[in-house]
Protein backbone atom coordinates (compact mmCIF):
# COMPACT_ATOMS: atom_id res chain seq x y z
CA UNK A 1 0.00 0.00 0.00
CA UNK A 2 1.44 3.33 -1.04
CA UNK A 3 -1.45 5.78 -0.70
CA UNK A 4 -2.11 8.11 2.27
CA UNK A 5 -4.99 10.32 3.41
CA UNK A 6 -4.69 13.90 4.53
CA UNK A 7 -5.68 15.67 7.74
CA UNK A 8 -9.31 15.16 8.80
CA UNK A 9 -9.72 12.25 6.35
CA UNK A 10 -9.39 8.48 6.60
CA UNK A 11 -8.86 5.48 4.27
CA UNK A 12 -12.17 4.19 2.96
CA UNK A 13 -10.94 1.67 0.28
CA UNK A 14 -7.60 -0.07 -0.55
CA UNK A 15 -7.58 -1.61 -4.02
CA UNK A 16 -5.49 -4.55 -5.27
CA UNK A 17 -2.64 -2.28 -6.37
CA UNK A 18 -2.32 -0.72 -2.90
CA UNK A 19 -3.94 2.55 -3.93
CA UNK A 20 -6.23 4.05 -1.29
CA UNK A 21 -9.47 5.98 -1.54
CA UNK A 22 -9.99 8.58 1.25
CA UNK A 23 -13.03 10.18 2.91
CA UNK A 24 -13.44 13.07 5.32
CA UNK A 25 -13.97 11.97 8.98
CA UNK A 26 -16.33 14.82 9.79
CA UNK A 27 -19.43 13.15 8.54
CA UNK A 28 -21.30 12.60 11.87
CA UNK A 29 -24.56 14.35 12.82
CA UNK A 30 -23.59 15.63 16.32
CA UNK A 31 -24.79 19.24 16.55
CA UNK A 32 -23.61 20.13 20.04
CA UNK A 33 -21.56 18.94 23.06
CA UNK A 34 -22.92 19.68 26.57
CA UNK A 35 -20.71 19.28 29.67
CA UNK A 36 -22.23 16.86 32.18
CA UNK A 37 -21.65 16.41 35.95
CA UNK A 38 -17.96 16.89 36.85
CA UNK A 39 -17.17 18.60 33.47
CA UNK A 40 -17.06 22.15 32.17
CA UNK A 41 -16.97 23.56 28.61
CA UNK A 42 -18.69 22.17 25.49
CA UNK A 43 -20.43 24.00 22.61
CA UNK A 44 -22.41 23.66 19.36
CA UNK A 45 -19.96 25.01 16.69
CA UNK A 46 -16.30 24.84 15.82
CA UNK A 47 -13.73 23.00 17.95
CA UNK A 48 -15.34 22.16 21.29
CA UNK A 49 -13.31 21.67 24.49
CA UNK A 50 -14.38 19.72 27.63
CA UNK A 51 -12.39 20.00 30.87
CA UNK A 52 -12.62 18.38 34.34
CA UNK A 53 -14.46 20.55 36.88
CA UNK A 54 -11.81 20.82 39.64
CA UNK A 55 -14.44 22.27 41.98
CA UNK A 56 -16.25 18.91 41.71
CA UNK A 57 -13.51 16.36 40.84
CA UNK A 58 -10.26 15.69 42.75
CA UNK A 59 -6.97 15.74 40.85
CA UNK A 60 -4.87 12.61 41.19
CA UNK A 61 -3.21 12.56 44.65
CA UNK A 62 0.56 12.60 44.20
CA UNK A 63 1.82 13.66 47.65
CA UNK A 64 2.99 11.28 50.39
CA UNK A 65 3.62 11.52 54.16
CA UNK A 66 6.65 10.24 56.02
CA UNK A 67 6.70 7.52 58.68
CA UNK A 68 4.90 8.52 61.88
CA UNK A 69 2.69 11.00 60.04
CA UNK A 70 -0.57 10.75 58.12
CA UNK A 71 -2.45 12.79 55.51
CA UNK A 72 -4.47 15.48 57.25
CA UNK A 73 -5.69 17.25 54.07
CA UNK A 74 -5.75 16.71 50.26
CA UNK A 75 -5.52 19.90 48.18
CA UNK A 76 -7.33 20.52 44.89
CA UNK A 77 -4.12 20.09 42.88
CA UNK A 78 -3.50 16.62 44.43
CA UNK A 79 -0.86 17.70 46.93
CA UNK A 80 -1.27 16.64 50.56
CA UNK A 81 -0.78 18.11 54.03
CA UNK A 82 0.69 15.76 56.70
CA UNK A 83 0.37 15.59 60.52
CA UNK A 84 1.96 13.48 63.28
CA UNK A 85 -0.22 10.42 64.14
CA UNK A 86 0.80 9.86 67.80
CA UNK A 87 -0.37 11.56 70.97
CA UNK A 88 -4.08 11.99 70.21
CA UNK A 89 -5.51 8.96 72.23
CA UNK A 90 -6.34 8.97 75.99
CA UNK A 91 -5.12 5.43 76.91
CA UNK A 92 -2.71 5.85 79.87
CA UNK A 93 -2.15 2.22 80.83
CA UNK A 94 -2.47 -1.31 79.37
CA UNK A 95 -3.08 -4.13 81.83
CA UNK A 96 -2.74 -7.82 80.93
CA UNK A 97 -5.98 -9.64 81.79
CA UNK A 98 -6.68 -13.34 82.39
CA UNK A 99 -4.67 -15.48 79.96
CA UNK A 100 -2.33 -12.60 78.98
CA UNK A 101 1.08 -11.27 80.13
CA UNK A 102 2.89 -7.96 79.61
CA UNK A 103 1.29 -4.52 79.38
CA UNK A 104 2.54 -1.20 80.74
CA UNK A 105 1.89 2.54 81.03
CA UNK A 106 4.79 4.09 79.05
CA UNK A 107 6.57 3.57 75.77
CA UNK A 108 5.77 0.71 73.40
CA UNK A 109 3.64 -1.84 75.28
CA UNK A 110 3.58 -5.58 74.41
CA UNK A 111 0.82 -8.09 75.30
CA UNK A 112 1.50 -11.85 75.06
CA UNK A 113 -0.56 -14.99 75.57
CA UNK A 114 0.08 -16.54 78.99
CA UNK A 115 1.21 -20.06 78.02
CA UNK A 116 0.94 -21.13 81.65
CA UNK A 117 -2.82 -20.41 81.37
CA UNK A 118 -3.65 -20.78 77.66
CA UNK A 119 -2.99 -23.87 75.55
CA UNK A 120 -1.12 -23.32 72.30
CA UNK A 121 -2.85 -24.71 69.25
CA UNK A 122 -2.53 -28.52 69.24
CA UNK A 123 -0.65 -29.58 66.10
CA UNK A 124 0.43 -33.13 66.90
CA UNK A 125 -1.48 -36.26 65.86
CA UNK A 126 -1.45 -39.93 66.92
CA UNK A 127 -1.43 -42.95 64.65
CA UNK A 128 -3.90 -45.80 64.25
CA UNK A 129 -4.64 -47.71 67.51
CA UNK A 130 -3.04 -44.94 69.57
CA UNK A 131 -4.50 -42.01 71.46
CA UNK A 132 -3.23 -38.69 72.84
CA UNK A 133 -1.96 -39.11 76.40
CA UNK A 134 -0.30 -35.69 76.97
CA UNK A 135 -0.67 -32.27 75.28
CA UNK A 136 2.34 -30.05 76.02
CA UNK A 137 2.32 -26.28 76.46
CA UNK A 138 3.79 -25.92 72.96
CA UNK A 139 0.89 -27.88 71.38
CA UNK A 140 2.86 -31.07 70.74
CA UNK A 141 1.34 -34.39 71.84
CA UNK A 142 2.53 -37.60 73.47
CA UNK A 143 0.73 -40.74 72.23
CA UNK A 144 0.03 -44.14 73.77
CA UNK A 145 -1.39 -47.42 72.55
CA UNK A 146 -5.15 -47.81 73.15
CA UNK A 147 -4.62 -51.35 74.36
CA UNK A 148 -3.50 -50.34 77.83
CA UNK A 149 -6.44 -51.59 79.95
CA UNK A 150 -6.03 -53.88 82.97
CA UNK A 151 -8.30 -56.72 81.83
CA UNK A 152 -6.30 -59.93 82.34
CA UNK A 153 -8.82 -62.43 81.08
CA UNK A 154 -12.25 -62.88 79.44
CA UNK A 155 -14.45 -65.70 80.74
CA UNK A 156 -17.46 -66.91 78.73
CA UNK A 157 -20.55 -66.75 80.91
CA UNK A 158 -23.97 -68.39 80.55
CA UNK A 159 -24.98 -68.69 76.91
CA UNK A 160 -21.45 -67.93 75.63
CA UNK A 161 -18.37 -69.94 74.62
CA UNK A 162 -14.73 -69.03 74.14
CA UNK A 163 -12.78 -66.42 76.11
CA UNK A 164 -9.14 -66.44 77.21
CA UNK A 165 -6.42 -64.56 79.07
CA UNK A 166 -3.89 -63.73 76.34
CA UNK A 167 -3.72 -62.71 72.71
CA UNK A 168 -6.87 -61.95 70.70
CA UNK A 169 -9.84 -63.35 72.60
CA UNK A 170 -13.07 -64.47 70.87
CA UNK A 171 -16.45 -64.96 72.54
CA UNK A 172 -19.32 -66.69 70.71
CA UNK A 173 -22.97 -67.40 71.40
CA UNK A 174 -23.49 -70.94 72.74
CA UNK A 175 -25.92 -72.39 70.18
CA UNK A 176 -26.63 -75.34 72.48
CA UNK A 177 -28.01 -72.84 75.00
CA UNK A 178 -29.20 -69.86 72.91
CA UNK A 179 -31.68 -69.97 70.05
CA UNK A 180 -30.60 -68.41 66.79
CA UNK A 181 -33.02 -65.87 65.35
CA UNK A 182 -36.07 -67.64 63.92
CA UNK A 183 -36.31 -66.84 60.21
CA UNK A 184 -38.63 -69.52 58.88
CA UNK A 185 -42.38 -69.13 58.37
CA UNK A 186 -45.32 -71.49 57.88
CA UNK A 187 -48.07 -71.17 55.32
CA UNK A 188 -51.82 -70.76 55.75
CA UNK A 189 -53.47 -73.54 57.81
CA UNK A 190 -50.11 -74.72 59.13
CA UNK A 191 -48.13 -74.01 62.29
CA UNK A 192 -44.53 -74.27 63.52
CA UNK A 193 -43.83 -77.71 65.00
CA UNK A 194 -40.04 -77.53 65.41
CA UNK A 195 -37.54 -74.67 65.60
CA UNK A 196 -33.99 -75.87 64.87
CA UNK A 197 -30.80 -74.53 66.43
CA UNK A 198 -30.11 -72.64 63.18
CA UNK A 199 -33.45 -70.81 63.37
CA UNK A 200 -35.16 -72.76 60.60
CA UNK A 201 -38.64 -74.17 61.26
CA UNK A 202 -40.53 -77.37 60.56
CA UNK A 203 -44.24 -76.87 59.85
CA UNK A 204 -47.31 -79.06 60.26
CA UNK A 205 -50.94 -78.77 59.26
CA UNK A 206 -53.15 -77.37 61.99
CA UNK A 207 -55.83 -79.94 61.13
CA UNK A 208 -54.13 -82.89 62.78
CA UNK A 209 -56.47 -83.53 65.74
CA UNK A 210 -58.59 -86.66 66.18
CA UNK A 211 -61.92 -84.99 66.96
CA UNK A 212 -64.62 -86.79 64.93
CA UNK A 213 -67.63 -84.77 65.98
CA UNK A 214 -68.75 -81.67 67.91
CA UNK A 215 -71.98 -81.93 69.93
CA UNK A 216 -73.71 -78.80 71.24
CA UNK A 217 -74.18 -79.14 74.99
CA UNK A 218 -76.42 -77.27 77.41
CA UNK A 219 -76.84 -73.64 76.40
CA UNK A 220 -75.39 -74.24 72.93
CA UNK A 221 -76.75 -74.98 69.46
CA UNK A 222 -75.17 -76.32 66.30
CA UNK A 223 -72.28 -78.79 66.13
CA UNK A 224 -71.62 -81.58 63.59
CA UNK A 225 -69.21 -84.33 62.53
CA UNK A 226 -68.04 -83.22 59.08
CA UNK A 227 -66.83 -80.08 57.37
CA UNK A 228 -66.64 -76.76 59.17
CA UNK A 229 -68.63 -77.01 62.40
CA UNK A 230 -70.26 -74.00 64.05
CA UNK A 231 -71.40 -73.81 67.68
CA UNK A 232 -73.57 -70.90 68.90
CA UNK A 233 -74.94 -69.75 72.22
CA UNK A 234 -78.58 -70.82 72.71
CA UNK A 235 -80.28 -67.46 73.31
CA UNK A 236 -83.40 -69.23 74.53
CA UNK A 237 -81.30 -70.66 77.37
CA UNK A 238 -78.41 -68.20 77.89
CA UNK A 239 -78.71 -64.47 78.64
CA UNK A 240 -76.76 -62.06 76.46
CA UNK A 241 -74.45 -59.69 78.33
CA UNK A 242 -76.51 -57.00 80.10
CA UNK A 243 -75.45 -53.59 78.77
CA UNK A 244 -78.31 -51.32 79.87
CA UNK A 245 -78.32 -49.25 83.06
CA UNK A 246 -80.98 -47.50 85.15
CA UNK A 247 -80.73 -43.99 86.58
CA UNK A 248 -80.53 -43.12 90.28
CA UNK A 249 -83.87 -43.83 91.98
CA UNK A 250 -84.85 -46.55 89.53
CA UNK A 251 -84.12 -50.25 89.14
CA UNK A 252 -84.09 -52.90 86.41
CA UNK A 253 -87.55 -54.41 85.88
CA UNK A 254 -86.91 -56.50 82.74
CA UNK A 255 -83.75 -57.79 81.05
CA UNK A 256 -84.40 -58.56 77.37
CA UNK A 257 -82.81 -61.39 75.40
CA UNK A 258 -80.54 -58.81 73.72
CA UNK A 259 -79.19 -57.59 77.06
CA UNK A 260 -81.18 -54.34 77.04
CA UNK A 261 -83.03 -53.43 80.24
CA UNK A 262 -86.38 -51.89 81.13
CA UNK A 263 -86.28 -49.68 84.22
CA UNK A 264 -88.80 -48.67 86.88
CA UNK A 265 -88.68 -46.27 89.81
CA UNK A 266 -87.80 -47.89 93.14
CA UNK A 267 -90.01 -45.82 95.43
CA UNK A 268 -93.63 -46.74 96.27
CA UNK A 269 -95.88 -47.13 93.26
CA UNK A 270 -93.64 -45.13 90.97
CA UNK A 271 -92.46 -41.57 90.51
CA UNK A 272 -94.12 -38.45 91.93
CA UNK A 273 -95.12 -37.49 95.51
CA UNK A 274 -94.82 -40.20 98.15
CA UNK A 275 -95.42 -40.41 101.92
CA UNK A 276 -93.54 -42.44 104.55
CA UNK A 277 -94.97 -42.73 108.07
CA UNK A 278 -92.97 -43.86 111.11
CA UNK A 279 -95.10 -44.87 114.11
CA UNK A 280 -93.40 -43.37 117.18
CA UNK A 281 -93.54 -46.70 119.01
CA UNK A 282 -90.98 -48.04 116.47
CA UNK A 283 -88.30 -45.64 117.75
CA UNK A 284 -85.48 -47.09 119.85
CA UNK A 285 -84.56 -45.81 123.31
CA UNK A 286 -80.82 -45.11 123.08
CA UNK A 287 -80.15 -45.35 126.85
CA UNK A 288 -82.47 -48.16 127.90
CA UNK A 289 -81.87 -50.25 124.79
CA UNK A 290 -85.56 -50.90 124.21
CA UNK A 291 -87.99 -50.13 121.44
CA UNK A 292 -90.87 -47.79 122.21
CA UNK A 293 -92.33 -46.76 125.49
CA UNK A 294 -95.80 -47.41 124.28
CA UNK A 295 -98.69 -46.09 126.21
CA UNK A 296 -102.10 -47.70 126.18
CA UNK A 297 -105.27 -45.92 125.13
CA UNK A 298 -108.84 -47.15 125.52
CA UNK A 299 -112.15 -46.98 123.76
CA UNK A 300 -112.80 -46.51 120.10
CA UNK A 301 -114.89 -49.65 120.07
CA UNK A 302 -111.93 -51.86 120.98
CA UNK A 303 -112.92 -55.26 122.42
CA UNK A 304 -110.19 -57.47 123.92
CA UNK A 305 -110.44 -61.20 124.65
CA UNK A 306 -110.08 -60.64 128.39
CA UNK A 307 -112.81 -58.04 128.22
CA UNK A 308 -110.70 -54.88 128.15
CA UNK A 309 -110.80 -52.03 125.56
CA UNK A 310 -107.18 -50.78 125.62
CA UNK A 311 -104.76 -50.65 122.67
CA UNK A 312 -101.19 -49.36 121.98
CA UNK A 313 -101.51 -45.81 120.77
CA UNK A 314 -98.40 -43.63 121.24
CA UNK A 315 -94.88 -43.17 122.60
CA UNK A 316 -95.22 -41.67 126.07
CA UNK A 317 -92.67 -39.27 127.53
CA UNK A 318 -91.21 -40.14 130.93
CA UNK A 319 -90.36 -38.09 134.00
CA UNK A 320 -86.70 -37.94 132.91
CA UNK A 321 -85.18 -36.82 129.63
CA UNK A 322 -85.14 -39.76 127.21
CA UNK A 323 -83.49 -40.03 123.79
CA UNK A 324 -85.01 -41.98 120.90
CA UNK A 325 -83.53 -43.11 117.58
CA UNK A 326 -86.04 -43.39 114.70
CA UNK A 327 -84.52 -44.96 111.51
CA UNK A 328 -85.57 -43.39 108.18
CA UNK A 329 -85.70 -45.94 105.36
CA UNK A 330 -86.31 -43.77 102.30
CA UNK A 331 -85.39 -45.08 98.78
CA UNK A 332 -82.04 -44.04 97.33
CA UNK A 333 -82.49 -40.94 95.19
CA UNK A 334 -85.71 -39.81 96.91
CA UNK A 335 -86.10 -36.03 97.26
CA UNK A 336 -87.33 -35.04 100.73
CA UNK A 337 -90.08 -32.39 100.55
CA UNK A 338 -91.31 -31.97 104.19
CA UNK A 339 -91.07 -33.74 107.59
CA UNK A 340 -93.44 -33.24 110.56
CA UNK A 341 -93.61 -34.87 114.01
CA UNK A 342 -97.15 -35.25 115.41
CA UNK A 343 -98.03 -35.64 119.10
CA UNK A 344 -99.82 -34.18 122.12
CA UNK A 345 -98.27 -31.93 124.80
CA UNK A 346 -100.30 -30.97 127.87
CA UNK A 347 -97.28 -31.00 130.21
CA UNK A 348 -96.78 -27.56 131.78
CA UNK A 349 -92.97 -27.87 131.74
CA UNK A 350 -92.54 -30.92 129.53
CA UNK A 351 -91.84 -31.09 125.77
CA UNK A 352 -90.67 -33.21 122.90
CA UNK A 353 -88.12 -32.14 120.28
CA UNK A 354 -86.82 -33.70 117.09
CA UNK A 355 -84.44 -33.29 114.14
CA UNK A 356 -83.83 -35.21 110.90
CA UNK A 357 -80.18 -35.77 109.93
CA UNK A 358 -77.79 -38.24 108.37
CA UNK A 359 -74.50 -39.91 109.39
CA UNK A 360 -71.79 -41.22 107.10
CA UNK A 361 -71.42 -45.00 107.13
CA UNK A 362 -67.87 -44.54 108.45
CA UNK A 363 -68.65 -41.87 111.06
CA UNK A 364 -70.87 -41.03 114.05
CA UNK A 365 -70.92 -37.27 113.36
CA UNK A 366 -74.38 -35.87 112.45
CA UNK A 367 -74.82 -34.09 109.13
CA UNK A 368 -77.83 -31.84 108.67
CA UNK A 369 -80.17 -32.25 105.71
CA UNK A 370 -82.28 -29.15 106.49
CA UNK A 371 -80.92 -25.82 105.34
CA UNK A 372 -83.65 -24.03 107.31
CA UNK A 373 -82.98 -25.57 110.75
CA UNK A 374 -79.48 -27.05 110.50
CA UNK A 375 -78.84 -29.18 113.58
CA UNK A 376 -81.11 -27.06 115.81
CA UNK A 377 -83.76 -29.44 117.16
CA UNK A 378 -87.36 -28.21 116.85
CA UNK A 379 -89.52 -28.39 119.98
CA UNK A 380 -93.18 -28.54 120.97
CA UNK A 381 -92.39 -25.84 123.53
CA UNK A 382 -91.67 -26.06 127.24
CA UNK A 383 -94.78 -24.08 128.18
CA UNK A 384 -97.07 -25.54 125.49
CA UNK A 385 -100.24 -27.03 127.04
CA UNK A 386 -102.57 -26.83 124.06
CA UNK A 387 -102.88 -30.56 123.44
CA UNK A 388 -102.33 -31.98 119.95
CA UNK A 389 -99.45 -30.39 118.09
CA UNK A 390 -97.28 -30.86 114.99
CA UNK A 391 -93.62 -29.83 114.87
CA UNK A 392 -92.00 -29.17 111.48
CA UNK A 393 -88.39 -30.41 111.31
CA UNK A 394 -87.86 -30.14 107.50
CA UNK A 395 -89.41 -27.16 105.74
CA UNK A 396 -91.05 -27.15 102.32
CA UNK A 397 -88.42 -24.56 101.34
CA UNK A 398 -85.69 -27.16 101.96
CA UNK A 399 -84.65 -29.81 99.42
CA UNK A 400 -82.46 -32.86 99.93
CA UNK A 401 -81.76 -35.95 97.78
CA UNK A 402 -81.28 -39.16 99.74
CA UNK A 403 -77.87 -40.83 99.30
CA UNK A 404 -78.08 -44.29 100.88
CA UNK A 405 -74.71 -45.27 99.39
CA UNK A 406 -72.83 -42.83 101.61
CA UNK A 407 -75.14 -42.22 104.59
CA UNK A 408 -77.70 -43.63 107.05
CA UNK A 409 -80.72 -41.43 107.83
CA UNK A 410 -82.69 -41.01 111.07
CA UNK A 411 -84.93 -38.77 113.11
CA UNK A 412 -83.61 -38.02 116.59
CA UNK A 413 -86.37 -37.63 119.24
CA UNK A 414 -86.16 -36.40 122.85
CA UNK A 415 -89.03 -36.53 125.37
CA UNK A 416 -89.40 -34.99 128.85
CA UNK A 417 -92.55 -35.04 131.01
CA UNK A 418 -92.05 -34.13 134.67
CA UNK A 419 -95.83 -33.76 135.01
CA UNK A 420 -98.94 -33.77 132.87
CA UNK A 421 -99.18 -35.77 129.65
CA UNK A 422 -96.79 -35.98 126.71
CA UNK A 423 -97.28 -38.30 123.74
CA UNK A 424 -95.60 -38.64 120.33
CA UNK A 425 -97.77 -40.30 117.68
CA UNK A 426 -95.90 -40.36 114.40
CA UNK A 427 -93.29 -38.92 112.06
CA UNK A 428 -94.59 -38.18 108.57
CA UNK A 429 -92.08 -37.74 105.72
CA UNK A 430 -93.27 -36.43 102.36
CA UNK A 431 -90.91 -37.06 99.45
CA UNK A 432 -90.79 -37.28 95.66
CA UNK A 433 -89.27 -39.93 93.44
CA UNK A 434 -87.74 -38.35 90.32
Amino acid sequence: MSGTCGTNSAIRVIDSTGTVTCQTVYTGDITGVTSGTGLIGGGATGAVTLSADTAYLQRRVTGTCSSGTAISAINGDGTVSCATTGGSGDITDVLAGTGLTGGGSTGSVTINADTAYLQRRVTGTCGVNTAIRIISSTGTVTCQSVYTGDITGVTAGTGLTGGGSSGTVTVNADTTYLQRRVTGTCGVNSAIRIISSTGTVTCQSVYTGDITGVTAGTGLTGGGSTGTVTVNADTTYLQRRVTGTCAVGSAIRVIGSTGLVTCQTTGGSGGGPQVMTISAEQCHNVVKGETGNGGMCGGGGTVRTEGGSSFPCALYGGATLETWDCPVMLPHGAVIDEVNVHGADTALTGYFEAAIYRQAHTSFAPNTVSSSYGMTWQTSGIAFIGGNTSVNIFSTTDSHTVDNLGYRYKVGLWTYRPSGSLRVYSIVIEYTMP
